[in-house]
């Protein structure tokens, strides 16, 4: 992409400058830019993959800010990451689908941290494995026995090995190069598998809040889809949406919050929900072939 105005990834049309945001990580002001025709958005310039790797560091896994967890290894944080894909979960008619399948169940998650949807799957009777870039995540999850590799998947070899599900988690925002991601995903899918990802979505409340949209994270997230551009993208690779919906509003959950704080947040939620504006999406994604 060129300093001024630049193509989109996913379409190939012109990309305009929206706005710009500060990253305190990097003490460094990024443009963020859009495309009028597909509406991704995107920052520039593109991290190095390398610098992104370096910012998943200690601090983000263990203490509070605008970009990171606050003891991502807490069982207080493990229960409210299993809760939201639990929820994801039975969005994407899961359940049924995971009933459909032989005993032989085999699942792969993309940026698995600490690996706590891996190990979900595990205990489920699948045969889960994860990687991620992180090697303080992967070691916590190894310590407890879950199969997570230190690794890049762009590298990773995996022979013959085919699977009924991939999941991305919250990752596919983090990826510079995401096409290359689910290129590779694609082949590794079985015939009628699955790819489940949710990533933050430039709905009603990413435009309403702008720069000051909470999953504005740069340059950690470098892309920023919606369902349209989504489709675009992955019909490249013979994908295509199956289901999906969106969650979330602007109103985040806050332990001392007012009854009406509470009711508030109560109806933005359901109505993200019902008019698909949250700001965080999730697909269900099978080949263009798949039923």
């Amino acid at each position: 992409m060129n300093k001024n105005v630049g193509i989109c990834t996913v379409c190939q049309n012109s990309l305009k400058i929206k706005f710009s945001k500060y990253s305190e990580p990097l003490n460094k002001e990024f443009k963020i830019f859009t495309c009028n025709f597909c509406g991704l958005w995107q920052i520039f310039p593109l991290p190095q993959k390398k610098d992104l790797v370096k910012l998943y560091e200690k601090n983000y896994f263990s203490r509070r800010t605008s970009r990171g967890y606050h003891n991502y290894e807490s069982e207080a944080v493990k229960r409210t990451i299993q809760s939201t894909f639990e929820k994801n979960l039975k969005d994407l008619h899961f359940y049924s689908y995971e009933n459909q399948l032989d005993v032989q169940k085999s699942a792969f998650e993309i940026g698995a941290a600490a690996g706590y949807f891996t190990e979900y799957l595990k205990d489920r009777g699948w045969a889960s494995s994860g990687i991620d870039v992180s090697g303080e995540m992967t070691a916590a999850a190894q310590k407890r026995g879950v199969p997570v590799i230190h690794g890049d998947f762009l590298l990773h070899t995996f022979g013959n090995n085919k699977f009924d599900l991939i999941t991305l988690w919250a990752t596919l925002e983090h990826l510079p190069d995401p096409e290359k991601y689910l290129h590779k995903m694609s082949k590794l899918l079985k015939p009628q598998g699955h790819i489940y990802i949710s990533t933050a979505h430039t709905g009603f409340w990413a435009k309403f809040f702008g720069k000051n949209w909470r999953y504005l994270n740069v340059p950690e997230h470098v892309f920023y889809f919606n369902r349209h551009n989504l489709q675009i993208l992955l019909k490249k690779y013979d994908l295509k949406i199956h289901k999906s919906c969106t969650y979330g509003s602007g109103f985040t959950s806050k332990p001392d919050s007012s009854l009406f704080y509470k009711i508030l947040k109560k109806i933005f939620d359901f109505s993200a929900k019902r008019f698909h504006s949250g700001d965080m999406i999730v697909i269900d994604v099978i080949h263009n072939s798949g039923n």
